[in-house]
């Protein structure tokens, strides 16, 4: 029996909006997402959301410079960005 890799996160199959996000993400200077503008805000939450879960996109508080591409405000109204992870990078090919 050949060994498995313990890649439960980047094993799963991503939509194409997923991709695209991902794919920009790691064209970003610092690695941000941003969601396609023609993506509603409900399928954008859902999407950034299922990224975050498999540890794709990790959230960390938006650098002065990048609050335009935050996502969502935290409970005192900083805003949060999602920046790919390793393992988003892997799932797009990127080593």
């Amino acid at each position: 029996m050949t060994g498995t890799r313990h890649r439960e996160t980047t094993t799963m199959s991503l939509s194409d909006t997923q991709r695209v996000i991902l794919s920009a993400a790691a064209q970003h200077e610092i690695g941000l997402a941003t969601a396609p503008k023609t993506l509603p805000a409900a399928a954008r939450n859902a999407v950034f959301r299922s990224l975050i879960k498999n540890n794709l996109l990790t959230e960390i508080n938006a650098p002065r410079e990048h609050v335009g591409l935050g996502w969502r405000q935290d409970e005192d109204g900083a805003w949060i960005v999602a920046r790919i992870t390793d393992e988003g990078l892997r799932a797009i090919g990127i080593d």
